[in-house]
């Protein structure tokens, strides 16, 4: 005969049963359909989507300056736009700059035919106006279960919407200091970080379900402040090795802001002229990255007319934009340069390498210092003059080392201080002369020494920029001189200082288009920008 279960153990089922169900429950609803308010994004709950979500579907991520909204009201405006450069792919949003988001969306078409308005983007507005739909930005969490802010983009005020439903392709264009967040506080533009968008279509998921926090969420952006870096700074803002008191001075940065915004270049102090002295440089789409950690960012130049400036001394410098100084990165209130005369220049013979030497037809320094000799590669001197005075100097042959002299990497001779007084060159310690904040040189190639072509700062290749981590010549307190840093002097005469201006610098003109080419000055700000990537801290 067979027991009959108690009454207490059918209680226990019963109770373990109404467990298990209301689990089951509570896992749905936490990863079942998505709240169209956006609820479980806000209480770090991630929904999946309840269909399929094409591998087509997708978000790319482009900004455009501030105030572009109403420049981007169709297909073909952002289209101009990203021919033009001024529309760009970009990982980082500047605070204040426009959010262009291009949305591929397998399947919305239907749904936009449907929809109410006499074009396509004005039917695809009312998509996303509807009760049944949710495109939204969510933020990151900072923390493990932190609040996140949630800002939706429903074609309302500060949004532009496009749509080419015949290609899937949708824009929802966005001044992100129009948008506030779900309770209606801070807008994104107040907050920094990292968002993802979603869109939530009949509760169902269709971008970016599951965690947001995982590494491959598409559209996946980060808020950034509205900042700029000059290149070739030290940690206490000193641009080395400086520009000369003559026009054509090029000076280029980094910043955070879109391409095609504009930025001001001021020098804010300077004996010798009037200031503020202001130049306007275009920003462009070209980028470098900041470091290994940090986003890329995007390069501008200009040049700078230092005309009149007393040479000896320094210049003040800001960037600004709308008026807002946003240099200030090492919380200093501006950068600072040396200046040096106009006049320095060096001339390499017709056949400068002789034996162990190279040979200089003319070196004018204005101030005095010495002709050094480095390997354009990497930087690593191999010979220098002994002390000359201010004036200019021919005939001078400068002994290089035995590696030097025998390899077939190209040397350049280039122009510096005794900027410590003691008689002696060293890297560490003697300041080059500087024009456009290269220092004044000439290089030559080994394998065609009988070719060799002076090389003024504005035109050298990038390469030939000393590093600014130093070479081996020794930069302790109290360095010891390189070995085969001596020189003779076939002929050596002194006269005045030369007071004819250095050739000037190449700057090219930076409208929407952002030529393709690139130009000489190009290469110096390239050579400009690396150096100021060995230079950078930590953010």
């Amino acid at each position: 005969m067979t027991a009959s279960p108690s009454h207490g153990a059918v209680a226990t089922v019963a109770a373990v049963a109404l467990v298990a169900a209301a689990l089951a429950a509570g896992s749905a609803a936490a990863l079942g359909t998505g709240s169209l308010d956006g609820a479980s994004d806000q209480l770090d709950g991630d929904a999946v989507a309840t269909q399929p979500v094409s591998d087509e579907t997708n978000a790319t991520v482009m900004v455009a300056p501030r105030g572009s909204v109403d420049r981007l009201a169709s297909v073909a405006a952002v289209e101009r736009g990203r021919e033009a450069g001024w529309v760009t792919p970009s990982p980082v949003l500047a605070a204040g700059d426009t959010l262009v988001l291009r949305l591929r969306l397998p399947g919305m078409a239907e749904r936009v035919a449907n929809a109410t308005g006499d074009t396509d983007s004005a039917r695809f507005r009312s998509v996303l106006a509807s009760e049944n739909v949710s495109l939204r930005l969510v933020q990151r969490p900072e923390t493990i279960h932190g609040t996140r802010h949630l800002f939706f983009l429903n074609g309302s005020r500060g949004q532009s919407v496009v749509a080419d439903p015949a290609n899937d392709t949708y824009y929802v264009v966005t001044d992100l200091t129009a948008v506030s967040d779900a309770a209606g506080g801070l807008g994104i533009d107040d907050l920094r970080g990292e968002f993802v968008p979603r869109l939530v279509v009949e509760g169902n998921h269709r971008l970016n379900p599951g965690p947001v926090d995982e590494p491959n969420r598409t559209g996946r952006f980060e808020v950034l402040g509205r900042e700029a870096w000059l290149s070739g700074a030290d940690t206490d803002g000193v641009l080395a090795p400086g520009f000369a008191a003559t026009s054509n001075q090029t000076v280029a940065g980094t910043t955070t802001l879109a391409p095609g915004s504009t930025v001001t270049v001021s020098v804010t102090d300077a004996s010798g002229i009037e200031t503020p002295r202001n130049v306007t440089a275009r920003v462009t789409d070209r980028t470098v990255d900041s470091d290994d950690y940090g986003p890329p960012e995007f390069v501008f130049e200009t040049a700078l007319n230092l005309s009149g400036v007393e040479p000896g001394t320094e210049i003040g410098l800001v960037v600004a934009s709308n008026g807002t100084v946003i240099s200030d990165q090492y919380e200093l209130d501006r950068y600072w340069a040396p200046i040096d005369a106009s006049g320095a220049a060096v001339d390499l013979s017709t056949d400068p390498i002789l034996d162990d030497s190279i040979r200089i037809d003319r070196a004018t320094l204005p101030d005095g210092g010495f002709v050094a000799v480095e390997r354009a590669s990497d930087g690593t001197v191999v010979g220098s003059t002994d002390y000359l005075d201010p004036g200019t100097h021919e005939g001078l042959r400068v002994t290089v080392s035995e590696v030097a002299s025998t390899g077939e990497a190209s040397l350049r001779a280039y122009l510096a201080h005794d900027s410590d007084g003691d008689g002696n060159y060293f890297r560490s310690a003697d300041r080059s002369y500087a024009d456009s904040m290269r220092a004044v040189g000439a290089t030559v190639s080994r394998t065609a020494a009988s070719t060799a072509t002076p090389t003024e700062t504005a035109t050298a290749t990038p390469t030939d920029v000393p590093t600014t981590t130093g070479s081996p010549t020794p930069t302790s307190a109290a360095p010891t001189a390189t070995p085969t840093a001596t020189a003779t002097a076939e002929t050596q005469t002194a006269t005045d200082p030369a007071t004819t201006d250095a050739p000037a610098a190449t700057t090219s003109g930076d409208g929407p288009g952002f030529g393709a080419a690139p130009t000489l000055a190009g290469l110096l700000v390239a050579g400009l920008l690396a150096v100021g990537r060995n230079r950078r801290t930590d953010r």
